[in-house]
């Protein structure tokens, strides 16, 4: 059975020199390269929600919600040089009207998620000490496990929050290596939107916007149906050549420790909000943004830590600094007394420092309720009984607004291509909050996962 590889990794055949899997006309071409080389896997997950919803408003309630979610990716050699890749996704949701249209294009603003999407889809140039990716790619940066400060360039499959996919984004990508080293460069034109709940979705929250945990009712309507109205969202133009996104990576290892330190210029991860003439939008404004991290290996213990900070253009947002302390350790003896092979247990704090407020004329709302990690602990704890039982407890909890996510998992692996997963979460707090507008979004979810 073959195996998928995970994000970030380069699968099987593109670790090969590439000289070694060119197609040619005798084998069938391209696009019979790519239809040999597809690898499939298919997750199918029933969520039951045994809170009832509030009577009155206007949600998909449904006590029970089914969802599937086919993945088959693949690539092939266009010549020694030369590959491409793909990952496609194709999903099916009983939710009320959550799915919708196939492939956005470059710079998509639409909220809905798609029925079919390209997770990836990109052209790869490999020569001795650099490659150059040109497509949908993944843009993955940072180290710490559980909340990732840094990670901040990547799209999202967010319409179902309970399983949540990172999307690549449309890029030039160059990356160089210095040994084992690799210095890189992120060209994105595109101001493009994260699925999200959206419509009839019970995850929108009082603010009835999902990336705002809260908003004041002064920048807020009453929407046909009688839910919140955010306000309007604005993107930045491909023909506005100032939006365009840089990025510049560096990411080192050394004996022991690895690191990086990236800088970063183009629209911000978190919108702000505009007054009009008492009309209001929601916009990403320009900002800088430098970040870096370590972490460090001793023995069983790994001990990280990374923080970004965020200069905003022309104060239409605070200036801010977001860090994360972390560690975890892998126990192996203890395990071994009581039936386990492992227990693997990871404890981070996020924190945030605020130096300087919005000041821009008719920018009323800053970013800080779209920002998570401003004074939380994040815990998760895995005991491994063996290679077919893993059991999983996992908590996050906001220190500053007292509320909470707190769950547990039982994953069973039959064999290589079948798992399955069992959860449990449940959220607490004041409406207002990160986890409190959840309140009556408790789950209990079973998953099978099939590879083939």
């Amino acid at each position: 059975m073959k195996e998928l590889p995970k994000d970030g990794e380069v699968p099987e055949k593109l670790a090969k020199p590439l000289g070694d899997e060119l197609a040619t006309e005798e084998e069938g071409g391209l696009f019979r390269e790519l239809a040999d080389n597809a690898l499939y896997s298919v997750k199918t997950w029933g969520t039951a929600f045994p809170s009832s919803f509030p009577k009155g408003n206007i949600a998909d309630d449904a006590d029970l919600k089914f969802m599937t979610r086919l993945a088959m990716e693949s690539n092939t050699m266009i010549n020694e040089r030369l590959a491409f890749q793909m990952e496609l996704l194709g999903t099916y949701s009983t939710g009320e009207d959550e799915l919708r249209g196939t492939f956005g294009k470059p710079g998509s603003t639409a909220r809905k998620g798609r029925i079919l999407e390209a997770r990836r889809a990109f052209v790869r140039l490999e020569e001795d000490d650099y490659d150059v990716v040109i497509g949908k790619a993944l843009v993955p940066v940072g180290l710490s496990n559980l909340f990732i400060p840094s990670n901040r360039y990547e799209l999202a499959d967010a319409a179902e929050p309970t399983r949540v996919e990172t999307m690549g984004v449309w890029q030039i990508n160059v990356n160089y290596y210095i040994e084992d080293d690799k210095l890189s460069y992120t060209f994105m034109p595109y101001h493009e939107r994260s699925s999200s709940p959206d419509g009839l979705s019970r995850w929108l929250g009082s603010s009835g916007d999902p990336t705002f945990f809260s908003l004041p009712s002064t920048v807020t309507t009453t929407s046909p149906g009688g839910g919140t109205q955010a306000p309007e969202e604005r993107f930045w133009s491909i023909g506005d050549v100032k939006s365009w996104g840089h990025l510049l990576h560096y990411k080192g290892v050394r004996s022991g420790y690895d690191f990086f330190a990236l800088a970063h210029f183009g629209p911000s991860a978190y919108p702000v909000v505009k007054d009009e003439n008492s009309k209001f939008f929601k916009e990403n404004p320009l900002a800088l943004t430098v970040a870096g991290g370590v972490s460090a290996t001793v023995e069983a213990w790994n001990l990280y830590s990374e923080a970004s900070y965020q200069l905003t253009n022309d104060n239409k947002d605070q200036d801010f600094l977001k860090y994360v302390l972390g560690a975890s350790y892998r126990e192996t003896k203890f395990a071994g007394k009581i039936g386990l092979e492992e227990i693997f247990p990871i404890l981070e704090y996020a924190g945030e420092v605020l130096t300087d407020v919005q000041k821009k004329n008719d920018y009323v709302v800053d970013s800080q309720e779209a920002r998570p990690g401003h004074n939380t602990l994040l815990f998760k704890i895995d005991f491994r009984q063996n290679d077919d039982f893993t059991y999983q407890f996992f908590w996050t909890r906001n220190l500053t607004t007292i509320d909470e996510m707190l769950g547990g998992m039982v994953e069973y692996r039959y064999d290589d291509s079948l798992t399955f997963q069992l959860i449990g979460t449940n959220f607490t707090g004041q409406d207002n909050t990160q986890f409190g507008r959840w309140n009556d979004n408790d789950y209990i979810q079973l998953q099978v996962h099939y590879k083939f």
